[in-house]
């Protein structure tokens, strides 16, 4: 089934503990609606930057990302009903844009530094996608930024060469890919990975999610998730 990427323009949670709660509820009920279709809950999006012709201006622009989920639908107008429903909409005066709609289950994402790309792996799709974003935070230019067959991306990061980190949840191990689809790095992690991200004081510390597997009952009581440490050539896009 098709998913698609919903992103959301505007809302913010009220300042007052009371309306806080009325906004908290709502996405609840909202998210438990759709249920099993939410493939992924997304995240809030924070600062954000502008780069046109003309420079680069703070604050994401005259419509910023302020966040983004994914949806399983039949189809576009399908995943425009679920969407009509977000919080954003209902008490805001926000909007949810549906940008894409053929990803194979879309995970890690990550935005250059310029905020001008954002930049979406498949998990089934073997490769991510790059989209150019506008002024107005809308997605447009969609094409493959890198395929990288036999792997499964899961959660990833960017460093400052701008190649991208990602955990291979089908071959449990770190890879390192450049735009075009080169690998550059390739480290197991001795078992299955499915998240890694660039941190430390200087950018060059990799951090690796592991577990043995994701089912529950690869981990069900077992105690034997673990995050390593891997000291890494190149920093974050933070850092960099």
């Amino acid at each position: 089934m098709p998913k698609f990427l919903l992103a959301y323009h505007g809302g913010g949670m009220p300042e007052s503990e009371a309306e806080q709660a009325v906004h908290m509820a709502a996405w609840g009920e909202w998210m438990g609606a759709i249920g099993e279709s939410f493939v992924d809950m997304g995240a809030p999006c924070s600062t954000a930057k502008t780069v046109t012709r003309n420079g680069v201006a703070d604050g994401g622009g005259p419509n910023p990302v302020s966040g983004y989920g994914i949806v399983e639908a039949l189809d576009l107008d399908a995943a425009s009903e679920m969407a009509k429903g977000c919080p954003i909409v209902t008490l805001s005066d926000g909007s949810v844009e549906v940008a894409a709609t053929d990803l194979l289950f879309p995970n890690g994402m990550v935005i250059t530094p310029d905020g001008k790309t954002l930049i979406v792996g498949e998990t089934f799709g073997a490769q991510y996608r790059a989209f150019d974003i506008a002024g107005d935070a809308t997605l447009s230019n969609e094409r493959v930024w890198a395929s990288i067959p036999d792997t499964a991306p899961d959660g990833c990061d960017l460093d400052a060469e701008g190649a991208i980190w990602f955990a291979d949840a089908r071959g449990g191990n770190v890879v390192r890919v450049a735009e075009g689809g080169e690998v550059i790095d390739t480290i197991s992690a001795g078992t299955g990975v499915f998240a890694c991200a660039l941190g430390g004081e200087d950018g060059r510390t990799l951090f690796a999610l592991c577990a043995p597997g994701s089912a529950p009952a690869d981990v069900e009581g077992k105690a034997a998730g673990s995050i390593k440490r891997i000291t890494v050539d190149v920093p974050s896009a933070a850092h960099g």
